[in-house]
């Protein structure tokens, strides 16, 4: 396992920051921590599965819940933040071959290079945590991150570049409005270019525009994808 994927021994200092952060209960920070060591081990052990990394596509947090909704989680099935036909952009449009199970297409996407990387440690929601959700102003939404960046964020972003150059894109066009220069000035840290959204009309995907990068990715050298797909490609 690689050395700086954060674990649970790391949720002493996040749970500092929400307390610090809002009023939350002993109950929230326990279904909190539950969520994080759970999310942590998943996310790690897929990261595990990867020998190249070539796009990260930035997403807010984990759902889970009651049901454990969880994009590795393969207990859980997909849901609208990445259905499994989107998958085509990446893997090719026959890629399935007649195989729909998530195990399958989660080994797929690890093959490629392909890793979610959540922005927010805390799997907020109004059943679990109504104390807080994420349904909230900008500022105190970047406040947030702000926060939780240098114990959360930045240390998942340094995991992965030890496994190669790849470029970060937002699934949502929204978040990138909202967190955008944030989260490209973390990046700037460790010389990324800017990130772009593959976020399209009603919250869909935009396949066709992630099929482009995807084809850039694996044709293009490192820096001269960076360069090429920073400049005037912005959502």
């Amino acid at each position: 396992m690689h050395p700086n994927v954060v674990m649970d021994t790391d949720w002493d200092g996040l749970e500092q920051v929400l307390r610090g952060y809002a009023r939350v209960t002993d109950e929230e920070c326990a279904y909190l921590k539950r969520a994080f060591m759970a999310t942590e081990r998943m996310w790690a052990e897929n990261l595990a599965k990867v020998a190249t990394v070539r796009l990260v596509m930035l997403a807010e947090a984990p759902q889970f819940g009651c049901g454990e909704r969880y994009f590795y989680n393969i207990a859980t099935p997909f849901s609208s933040f990445f259905y499994f036909q989107d998958a085509e952009a990446i893997l090719g449009r026959d890629f399935a071959k007649g195989r729909a199970d998530k195990r399958f297409l989660l080994q797929e996407l690890a093959r490629a290079g392909f890793i979610i990387l959540d922005l927010f440690p805390f799997a907020l929601n109004k059943d679990d945590t109504p104390s807080i959700t994420y349904k909230m102003s900008a500022r105190r939404y970047q406040e947030l991150f702000q926060r939780t960046a240098s114990f959360y964020f930045d240390r998942k972003r340094d995991s992965i570049l030890q496994l190669g150059s790849p470029l970060f894109l937002f699934r949502y066009g929204t978040m990138k409005h909202r967190l955008g220069g944030l989260v490209d000035a973390e990046l700037a840290k460790r010389n990324i270019g800017p990130t772009q959204s593959v976020g399209g009309t009603n919250m869909s995907l935009d396949r066709e525009k992630l099929r482009q990068i995807c084809h850039a990715v694996q044709t293009a050298p490192v820096a001269a994808r960076r360069d090429n797909l920073s400049a005037g490609r912005r959502t």
